[in-house]
């Protein structure tokens, strides 16, 4: 049985899922109750495609869901607190490195730094 939040369109042959990225970066089906660490999905291989992949929104679908990460016809739309990626710490490395989900790492730079979201 499809959930409200999963929709399928045979005849273009689509499947659309919704998911959400809380304020720690953890990735939710839309319609999990409660979205804790036990229902995030976690697998590693989809969550480092996802977050190679994750584009905006541009569509013209679900334009209440500003993410947008498309794999083998399927539109996996997502919602999020303010960005896709939360940093989940920095590695003291040389040069230091911002390490967010699944390990992937981007240079560390604090001249760009800012705070708000514009």
């Amino acid at each position: 049985m499809l959930s409200s939040k999963t929709r399928r369109h045979f005849s273009e042959h689509l499947r659309e899922y919704f998911f959400c990225i809380d304020h720690k970066g953890l990735l939710f089906l839309e319609e999990s109750e409660p979205k804790n660490f036990t229902n995030a999905v976690r697998d590693p291989r989809f969550l480092k495609h996802m977050y190679k992949h994750v584009k905006p929104n541009e569509s013209g679908r679900w334009t209440e869901y500003p993410w947008l990460h498309e794999c083998w016809g399927e539109y996996n739309f997502i919602k999020t607190a303010h960005w896709p990626v939360v940093f989940s710490h920095l590695e003291d490395s040389e040069p230091p490195q911002l390490v967010f989900n699944c390990d992937y790492r981007l240079p560390f730079h604090p001249e760009n730094l800012r705070v708000g979201l514009d």
